[in-house]
């Protein structure tokens, strides 16, 4: 190669070399300066913990994450950053994990969540019309304890679940819901959806279902591991609660007053709704047509007490108004006695249960051998075109 010839391509490499540094100047990306800070532990605050106790610590850490972009002239997108925290200096011990929430977290993993879930949700409203109300008020009882970590669902015994607590004892319900819509999740698509989404879209949807308004959920919670039954007997606010009590208990889990009339005006709204949608109008009852053929008196011409027909037949009317909801009843028995107390017991009479239709009318007869009806006062009653008083009670289980 000629001197000429080398010394162009040498003027060539260093030209192609400060053009790709002059790019590269131009072109470089500046990684964002990232820190935590500000983080907190009140169970280690000496201000507020005077004391070595162990027990009753609050357990919540917060923290700050600070990012700086110092490209003047480009934006930064992030995806989903989460943090892992532990104590110390290794992974021994690790307290938890901080990511961010989005409405899209299960779209690759569990692309049809969302569908299995609302009709599951629907099914059992439909079921049972209350069982909006049961879902969202779960919701709301398991975020109040711990966050949103389905530790509510956990089991366990008397002192360790939270179902057991005085909030949630004969109180809370439709576990048995959720349970089974994790079933269905799981055959399609096993291990990847957690509880806690399960139950905040089981509670969206609930509203939602009742006619109510529509928000995108945010979700891929994690789970809880272990039940809180001590801040669910004690942090779980209560309806007779005074008020002084409720804001600490809204303060304990850092929310403010602000916060406490936001969502007790939210919760009394959407109560007052789910009521007025989902309420049941009773169906209309009424006895009819009672006769008895021993006080009648174009067949029993004298006064004679023996010898009389002691049978009663009679007609239960019921009336279903609503035209969108059937009625099922259960069994319905009828106590009869002899004028306005129950001095005079006459016999009781039951109904086998059974459904009546959207906005239909049922008549029901029924028959019974009046025992210990006192014939001398009631003939003399129909004697003198008065009136024999029957009265008829429902027996309650």
């Amino acid at each position: 190669m000629s001197d000429s010839r080398a010394r162009d391509c040498v003027k060539l490499i260093l030209s192609l070399g400060v053009t790709a540094l002059v790019l590269w100047l131009i072109l470089r990306t500046t990684k964002p300066k990232c820190s935590i800070g500000d983080v907190y532990v009140q169970g280690l605050d000496k201000s507020i913990n005077s004391n070595n106790n162990r027990t009753n610590r609050d357990n919540h850490i917060s923290f700050q994450l600070n990012l700086k972009n110092e490209m003047k002239d480009k934006s930064v997108r992030y995806d989903n950053i989460t943090l892992s925290f532990y104590y110390g200096t290794n992974m021994s011990y690790p307290l938890g994990v901080n990511s961010q929430l989005t409405p899209n977290f299960y779209f690759k993993t569990c692309p049809n969540l969302l569908r299995v879930v609302r009709k599951e949700v629907q099914s059992a409203i439909k079921s049972e019309i209350r069982m909006a109300a049961s879902l969202l008020r779960l919701h709301f009882h398991d975020c109040f304890v711990n966050g949103c970590d389905a530790s509510l669902l956990l089991d366990g015994n008397s002192c360790t679940s939270e179902k057991f607590t005085p909030g949630n004892l004969n109180s809370a319900r439709g576990y048995e819901v959720i349970d089974n819509i994790k079933t269905v999740v799981e055959n399609t698509c096993s291990g990847v959806v957690s509880c806690a989404d399960i139950l905040a879209i089981a509670a969206r949807d609930s509203v939602l279902l009742s006619g109510g308004p529509f928000w995108k959920v945010l979700l891929g919670r994690r789970d809880g591991l272990a039940a809180n039954f001590s801040g669910s007997s004690n942090g779980l606010p209560a309806p007779f609660d005074h008020l002084n009590t409720i804001i600490s208990k809204f303060q304990d889990v850092r929310l403010n007053l602000t916060d406490v009339v936001s969502l007790s005006v939210s919760l009394g709204i959407t109560a007052l709704v789910l009521w007025l949608i989902l309420r049941t109008t009773k169906p209309k009852c009424s006895i009819g047509d009672v006769y008895v053929q021993g006080l009648d008196k174009s067949i029993n011409s004298n006064n004679n007490s023996t010898k009389r027909d002691n049978h009663m037949s009679f007609q239960l009317n019921l009336k279903n108004e609503m035209k969108d909801k059937a009625v099922r009843y259960d069994n319905i028995t009828l106590s009869f006695y002899y004028g306005t107390n129950t001095s005079y017991p006459l016999g009781n009479f039951t109904f086998d249960k059974f459904k009546q239709g959207k906005d239909k009318e049922a008549s029901k007869s029924g028959m019974i051998e009046a025992h210990n009806m006192p014939w001398d006062n009631a003939i003399k009653a129909v004697s003198n075109n008065s009136k024999a008083i029957i009265r008829v009670d429902v027996v309650k289980d």
